[in-house]
């Protein structure tokens, strides 16, 4: 729990006491008014001054109570709220965390039956990223030759056409029928 319900359950407690305490002292003052024995007559202007307080303390107690409970509701009912949209949130990391997963798998498993060797499963890679040859040369501190020659490869071993048909095959594969 925050800060906050344990602040309102103090001032809700502090509010009590003092209300508490007008009232314990305004019945006091009637009793006593009433064992020292004066006449009603004389009482009957303090009577009701003090039992208008009185009921307003009483008022005002039982307003505050309400009013603390309802926010201590309220703020319950967000906690709540709040608890249930994280377990949601982690449940959607971590279903795509395991999307993302398969993903990688189905793309492994598919340049396994491509028979594309360790370097071209790298570059392919890299091509699936949207790099050019001249990035990938750098980033496999190879020529571009090279790289052009594996794609060359990639592209003749999967019988596809090129970067945009290789892209299109694994992005057709996460999408499916959905547009159609």
């Amino acid at each position: 729990m925050t800060n906050a319900p344990r602040s309102y359950h103090k001032e809700k407690l502090t509010l009590t006491y003092l209300l508490t305490s007008i009232f314990l002292i305004i019945l006091v003052d009637i009793t006593f008014y009433f064992l020292e024995g004066h006449p009603l007559k004389d009482m009957v202007l303090d009577l009701l001054l003090e039992g208008s307080l009185l009921l307003l303390v009483l008022f005002t107690a039982n307003y505050v109570w309400k009013k603390f409970t309802f926010e201590m509701e309220t703020n319950h009912s967000i906690a709540k709220d709040l608890l249930k949209t994280k377990e949601s949130a982690n449940l959607w990391e971590r279903k795509s965390k395991d999307f993302v997963i398969e993903f990688q798998a189905h793309v492994t498993i598919q340049f396994n039956e491509w028979n594309l060797s360790k370097s071209e499963k790298a570059v392919a890679l890299f091509v699936l990223q949207g790099k050019s040859s001249k990035e990938i040369s750098s980033i496999r501190f190879t020529s571009e030759r090279t790289i052009r020659n594996q794609c060359h490869s990639i592209y003749e071993k999967s019988g596809l056409g090129g970067k945009s048909e290789l892209s299109a095959y694994f992005l057709n594969e996460l999408i499916g029928d959905y547009l159609v």
